[in-house]
Formats: structure tokens, sequence, C-alpha cells
């Protein structure tokens, strides 16, 4: 897997809104966005059909390292799209289209430090009282994500050898330790 160190979830959602970019063209564009961070920044109308992604969760696997952690990140990714229209209309794409294009072009996408997205479930999310419909395509990816290694000082004695000969399974193997020469 990639490594991340660290990498930010915007960045995620921006560079998963940028491959969602053949949606904005044709002769029904859809809006493609961040989800709002306020009611107010939701969208007024839903004549065309809107694309809201969201980095939605984040597990982390136990640790792959006791020195420095190392961990899979399983990144969960919401796109959330919303229309007036659950099926094509005169010509217009409907809620459903939206959905599959929204799967073709993010299934296999793989974003800078990330693994490949993979689809993870479709969800009906609400017919709200002004008649949009929504569904949600969950997605996944795996991340690695390493904390910065700092390595420790070295000490003034260097190990030049360990010899495992006359050690049984209960003895430390002999070290042999010299000093590393002076320095003018």
């Amino acid at each position: 897997f990639p490594v991340t160190i660290p990498r930010t979830y915007e960045a995620l959602e921006d560079e998963i809104i940028a491959q969602l970019a053949p949606l904005t063209a044709g002769p029904t564009p859809c809006l493609v966005m961040p989800h709002p961070d306020a009611p107010a920044d939701y969208p007024k109308t839903f004549e065309r059909p809107v694309v809201m992604v969201t980095v939605s969760q984040g597990a982390w696997e136990k640790p792959r390292s006791i020195n420095v952690p190392v961990q899979d990140n399983r990144i969960g990714i919401d796109v959330l799209v919303s229309c007036r229209h659950r099926r094509a209309r005169n010509g217009n794409p409907g809620m459903l289209d939206v959905v599959e294009l929204v799967q073709g072009l993010l299934q296999g996408f793989k974003p800078t430090l990330c693994d490949q997205l993979f689809l993870k479930s479709l969800e009906f999310v609400r017919l709200n009282e002004a008649h949009v419909w929504s569904y949600a395509v969950n997605f996944e990816a795996m991340a690695l994500r390493v904390k910065k290694y700092v390595a420790p000082e070295v000490p003034d004695a260097l190990l030049t050898k360990i010899s495992l000969d006359n050690a049984g399974a209960d003895e430390v193997p002999a070290v042999e330790v010299e000093s590393p020469p002076a320095t003018p």
C-alpha cells in the first residue's frame, strides 16, 4: 500500500471531485461539490443532479510494527447523489443514471497515496418533502499511515560482532563492542 505521511482527508475529497469532473459537462451538467459545512451552503435547487463528496469514516488496523507506528487506514468515502427525478425524463438523466456514472468514474480510481477505490454499498437515503431523491454511493480505499521515523542517537560504542557460539537456548549471545576512533 502507498504510504501517507500524513495525507489530509480534504485533499482526498478534492481529488475525488476532480475525478468526477466529467459529470459537470454535457447538456445536463451535474453540480459536483464537497459536502457543505453548513445548511446555508446546500444547493437551493435540484433541477439538475447534485453530487456531494465526503470522507465519512476512517478505521485503523492493528499496527504492523512495534518500533514505528505503521497502520493500514481503511477510508470510507460517501458520494451523495440528489436529484428531483429518480429516472431519466425528457432526455435528461435521472438520479439513477448519475449513480451509475459515479460508480463508473470512481470504481478502481486510485487517488494519490491510496489504494484503488472499491464499491462498498449503495443506499437509498431519502425522498424529502421537496421531492428530492437522494442515494449514497459508498466507497472504501486503503492507505498506509506511517508516523515519521526519528532514528535514535548513535551510541559512543559500535556493535561489531554478535556470536551465537556456545549460546544455549537460555543464554544471551556474546556481543563484542568497540569504541569508535577518536575524531581530531
